[in-house]
């Protein structure tokens, strides 16, 4: 997870005493492998929308 949320942020309070450990791995790095592996099986990553993000059109 990132730093913000291990830190008690987003409501996340619960969490931020937690032990924690550095990564040399990227958040980003790890889900661009994690949809790699999916797709180069053939598999399709099952997802839910939660409704948390809001697109405003100006």
């Amino acid at each position: 997870m990132n730093d913000y949320v291990a830190s008690g942020g987003d409501g996340c309070e619960f969490i931020a005493n937690a032990p924690k450990w550095e990564s040399s791995v990227l958040i980003r790095d790890a889900m661009i492998d994690f949809t790699k592996t999916y797709t180069s099986k053939n598999e399709q990553i099952a997802f839910k929308s939660e409704g948390r993000v809001t697109i405003v059109l100006h």
